[in-house]
Parts: structure tokens; sequence; C-alpha cells
């Protein structure tokens, strides 16, 4: 009888070791964007134009190459994020062979766009919604179009194939930004236009290659700042980024009235105004 209840305890601890070794295989499913093919993702980094053909609303989104947690970076000014709701949740992308894929900040998928067959884009036919192009981004080309129906022959157009002009980018992607631009004394607001303490983005060679030593005022009493603790500042995409002690970045992208908000929103606001 001993023998027995100690063979009934060995086969339930391997049941049990079997069933972790399942969950982890299928938690690992999902691609990391680390993992994804850096030249499709390079080549998709830029705007595009999000529209939701059921509420007739577009918006400029910025995709961005920067690795997140849960995905890419994915940037959109805050009326967007108001006009159409998913945007507002949406805080990463991934590329998953022939879909995008947007994000919440906890890693939940949001929604899928399959590649388009005759098109630039991506679309989610039973959401209304489409994702197209614009500028110097385009979609990964490498492979043909599989649908339900099987796979398609059609494959993506090439750069600039039959593709009309783009319209000038949104007010979120600065086209012009550089360093020396951008380097000066910026004072840091968590409700705009009511600064608590500045920042002085230094034009100079940092310790790493593309990053700008960043210096926040002694006086600042903002606890979030002080854990950020931003030490360096970068430009891309037409954006800035603040570098973090530890690293990390944070985006920010440029407004009407010239003053940068903390994009993706996610937490508590942050605003840079030039003095």
């Amino acid at each position: 009888m001993r023998a027995r209840g100690l063979m009934g305890a060995y086969w339930a601890r391997l049941g049990l070791g079997l069933a972790a070794s399942a969950a982890l295989f299928w938690a690992a499913g999902a691609v990391p964007a680390s993992a994804q093919g850096d030249a499709d993702v390079s080549g998709m980094t830029g705007t595009w134009e999000f529209t939701n053909a059921k509420t007739a609303r577009s918006c400029r989104v910025h995709l961005g190459d920067e690795a997140g947690l849960h995905g890419r970076q994915l940037g959109a000014p805050p009326a967007c994020r108001a006009a159409l709701p998913l945007l507002g949740q949406a805080a990463g992308w991934n590329l998953e062979g022939a879909r995008v894929t947007m994000v919440d900040a906890s890693g939940k998928k949001l929604v899928s766009l399959e590649r388009e067959a005759n098109g630039p884009g991506f679309a989610s036919a039973a959401e209304g919604l489409t994702l197209k192009p614009l500028g110097q981004a385009r979609a990964p080309a490498a492979e043909p179009v599989h649908t339900a129906a099987g796979p398609a022959a059609t494959h993506a157009p090439k750069a600039g194939g039959g593709v009309a002009a783009p319209p000038p980018p949104p007010a979120s992607v600065a086209p012009n930004v550089t360093p020396q631009s951008l380097a000066g004394l910026y004072g840091v607001a968590r409700e705009k236009n009511k600064p608590i303490c500045s920042i002085d983005l230094i034009l100079a060679q940092g310790r790493k290659e593309g990053r700008m030593p960043a210096k926040l005022s002694g006086g600042c009493i903002d606890s979030g700042l002080k854990v950020f603790d931003p030490v360096g500042w970068r430009t891309g995409n037409g954006r800035l980024y603040l570098v973090a002690k530890k690293g990390h970045e944070q985006g920010f992208s440029v407004m009407p009235d010239g003053t940068w908000q903390k994009d993706p929103v996610s937490g508590a606001q942050l605003y840079l105004k030039k003095q």
C-alpha cells in the first residue's frame, strides 16, 4: 500500500510538471517585439492613417521601432485617442507575420489587422478598421497574402507603385526636428502651462552614441520624475525621448503650440515646454 501511495504521488507531481510546461509553451506563443524581423519593422516605422469606416473617423498614428514590454511604440495625438476609443487604450503594436496587432498597457490584444490582398495596408473587415501607410512607411512585401480562401497570388505593391503623394505629417510628428533645434532649457509640467520644475537638454555627446546629456533641476519635487531620473535625451522619427538613468526611455510628441507631450499616454501626463 505504501508503494502504491508513493507511485501515486510521483505521477501526480509528474502531471503537474507537464501541465506547467504546457502552460509555459502556450504563453510563449506570442512573438515579443524584440524577436520580430528588424528589416520588416524598420520599413514600417513612420506615419500611418488609421480609419474606422463604421464611424467615418480617421487619425494619423506613429508606429515606432522602439521595443517596449509588450510591443513597439505606438503614438497618437490626444484628440485622436478621444475620437477613436481603441487608440485611447492602445499602448503598443506588433508585427506577427502578415498581421499588425495593437495591444494595451498590459499586453492584451485589442485588434488584429490582416495584410490587404490588393493594397499597401492592413485591415480588419469585422471591425471596419484600416491602417494605411503615409510617407516612407511601408508594409513588408516579402510574402504573398494568405486569405481564408487560400494563398493569394497578389503580392504587395512596390514602394511608390501607384501610391499617391502623402499629405503633410500630423502635428504630433515633427519632420524637421534636430538636436540643435531641441537643445535648451524646458519647463516640466503635469498640467499644461503649469511647470513644476525644469530640465536642461544639453547639446553635447553623451556616454552612449546618439544620446546627449540632460539635467533635471535640483529643486524638482515631483516624485515620479525623481524615480525616472532623466540623465539623457535623443531624437528619432520626429520625436523627443528622455533617457532614464537605468536606460529606459519615455517618448514625447510635439503639439501645435510647440509643447512636447508624453506619448503614448499612460499614467500621469507630462509636458515639456521650451523656455
